[in-house]
């Protein structure tokens, strides 16, 4: 029922929005090896076929029998071995609502021996599929055509989701999506603060002093729940950022602008460096 719900909505290839605020689905008929992306804050469900997801050295694959909890936005490569029109990679990406989650671990905190559970060292983590969270997510696909129901319903089911996900072993890393918690890992603070304010001119120093820490403590613990340096971690958004611009019919030199870069020829060495064509080489419609 999920899959059929799934291929009905995702006509195009690639991503397609909803109605429902936060909630995507998507159809990738081709095979691509290793790409630069960036991983929002969300959960990754595939209901066909495979994927491969590397943050450093790390991988992580997920398929119909397992899920992705994304809990901050991060560069990472993406890789789908195995695809085709017909039998296409299909999933659905809900993203994170800092809000919900947070009134919910509110909830656990009081009901719950969450205040004895130590903090995660993981921003990124791969869950199995349960039936429980399957029956939650086709109660939201189910409203995705009608107006009503989603003004009225979906705040509600998608709060259902995030709890069936959290009430999982592996929920307590959604913590992770909510800088304010106190178990939360010790970096999130500082990768939303980066990813907030990435078009900004900002020094290592000034990073440090936000984390409150050394520069040379910042350095590793970032890289460690990363594998990036601050500076790289911004550079990263900054590319895909204006990569999406570009996308989106802006020229080069807005899109580098926008990204929060001021030096035109700079931006488009890092960015063929990046992504192996450069800015101009992108082709809209």
């Amino acid at each position: 029922m999920l899959k059929e719900k799934i291929e009905a909505l995702a006509v195009d290839e690639g991503l397609n929005t909803t109605e429902i605020e936060g909630l995507e689905v998507f159809k990738i008929s081709a095979p691509f090896s290793r790409i630069n992306a960036v991983l929002p804050a969300s959960i990754c469900i595939i209901v066909q076929g495979s994927k491969n997801l590397y943050l450093g050295d790390e991988r992580y694959t997920y398929n119909e029998n397992s899920y992705l909890i994304g809990t901050v936005k991060v560069p990472v490569e993406s890789e789908l071995l195995y695809s085709s029109p017909q039998n296409p990679c299909l999933g659905v990406i809900i993203n994170l609502d800092a809000n919900i989650i947070g009134e919910l671990l509110k909830n656990f905190d009081e009901l719950t021996a969450w205040q004895c559970e130590k903090r995660t060292e993981e921003i990124i983590t791969i869950s199995p599929m349960n039936t429980t969270i399957e029956n939650s997510l086709e109660r939201l696909l189910d409203i995705v055509k009608s107006p009503m129901d989603i003004e009225v319903l979906s705040r509600s089911f998608m709060r259902e989701v995030f709890y069936e996900i959290l009430k999982t072993p592996q929920g307590h890393i959604l913590r992770n999506s909510v800088g304010h918690h106190t178990k939360v890992h010790e970096m999130v603070p500082t990768i939303k603060y980066l990813e907030e304010n990435f078009k900004q001119d900002m020094s290592i120093d000034e990073i440090a002093k936000f984390a409150s820490m050394s520069v040379a403590t910042l350095h590793k613990n970032f890289k460690k729940a990363t594998s990036l340096s601050p500076i790289q971690f911004i550079k990263q958004l900054r590319l895909h950022n204006a990569h999406s611009l570009l996308l989106s019919g802006y020229n080069a030199s807005s899109a580098a602008f926008e990204s929060g870069y001021s030096n035109s020829a700079q931006f488009s060495r890092e960015f063929k460096r990046l992504f192996g064509y450069s800015p101009r080489e992108i082709k809209v419609g």
